[in-house]
């Protein structure tokens, strides 16, 4: 019915950790030209989930481009910045981040985040933007899991979340 049992809620992140294995397996297989985008906005075009985040990427060819990294599969595809994942408006978008918990007010002064919520106010959702172009050692899956504080804090404005982690599901 797609709804676990209560008792089988535990079980669920090592279920998604098993499956994310199992799919980033075969998709490694796959050659880029095999793959093409779906009819759905913002979903994976190897095997259709949603991302986890988004990343901006730091390296010669790809320098400062966006790319949607799956939260099934870790296929990462292109995806043009400034513009909202689930809905592809380039209206009505902020950039929503926290200062790190360890730095002083001082220390956070010049300091671009890592991590940011793209919120779109024009369909309601926000997903998380990993600047690995400002940390050479980020990573969506983890990062994404060390900022629940900014989920809560974008979630309390009324915001959906658009992409999906799968080692926080539960019952």
């Amino acid at each position: 019915a797609g709804a676990p049992q209560a008792d089988e809620s535990a079980a669920l992140p090592f279920v998604a950790a098993a499956l994310q294995v199992v799919f980033t397996a075969q998709a490694s297989q796959l050659a880029a030209s095999q793959l093409q985008a779906l009819d759905a906005h913002g979903v994976c075009p190897c095997c259709g989930s949603r991302p986890v985040a988004s990343v901006v990427r730091l390296g010669a060819a790809i320098n400062n481009l966006r790319y949607l990294h799956c939260s099934l599969c870790s296929t990462q595809w292109h995806m043009v910045r400034i513009k909202c994942t689930h809905c592809e408006s380039t209206k009505g978008l902020v950039y929503e981040s926290m200062a790190p918990v360890d730095a002083t007010e001082e220390e956070s002064k010049g300091r671009e985040p890592v991590v940011q919520a793209e919120a779109c106010s024009e369909c309601g959702h926000y997903l998380k933007l990993v600047h690995a172009d400002r940390d050479v050692m980020a990573e969506p899956v983890a990062d994404d899991l060390a900022t629940l504080t900014l989920d809560l804090l974008v979630a309390e404005t009324g915001l959906q979340r658009h992409g999906v982690n799968l080692l926080l599901l539960f019952g």
